[in-house]
């Protein structure tokens, strides 16, 4: 099942990226696949065994009360017919990815939930399937009628968001 998400970014500078690219950027995610994992922040210490101890310390985990969310989305950008083509979408992601003035936070909407994230890698997939006809070669999209021009690039997105859980 394919679900839609929007990733979000206003104040992109065209001076942070190499792609020219500035102003508030929105873009719609076809996505197949979503992968959330928690995971707990732990830091380890020495904690000496004693005063007069020859033995080595022991290693103490402490628990920071602070878990990390991931989230893996995995689908594609397609051409969005009269508007923005596939291409120039994956331009926008990697411009608001390389964004670091003033943070390189982006606004990711799932499902009926929207949150604050960070990039933290990004892989594209521009294997097109291509129909040639009549010297011309068209993007195709094998699920549509063989007749619409149609373009998409397949990509995974790994995204991360900090939560503080307290004392």
């Amino acid at each position: 099942m394919v679900q839609l998400f929007t990733l979000s970014k206003t104040g992109v500078t065209a001076t942070s990226n190499n792609y020219g690219i500035s102003g508030d950027l929105s873009i719609e995610l076809k996505v197949t696949n979503l992968n959330e994992h928690l995971a707990k922040k732990l830091i380890t210490v020495d904690y000496p065994c004693s005063r007069n101890s020859t033995r080595p310390p022991k290693k103490l985990s402490v628990d920071l009360k602070q878990q990390t969310h991931g989230i893996t989305i995995t689908g594609w950008l397609e051409d969005t017919p009269g508007g923005t083509n596939a291409v120039t979408k994956k331009q926008q992601l990697m411009a608001m990815a390389s964004q670091n003035t003033p943070n390189s936070n982006v606004f990711l909407t799932m499902r009926a939930e929207s949150m604050i994230v960070q990039i933290e890698d990004m892989t594209f997939d521009d294997n097109w399937e291509t129909e040639t006809t009549d010297d011309t070669t068209y993007q195709m999209d094998t699920d549509n009628v063989k007749t619409s021009v149609y373009g998409k690039i397949g990509f995974t997105i790994k995204l991360v968001r900090a939560k503080d859980r307290g004392t």
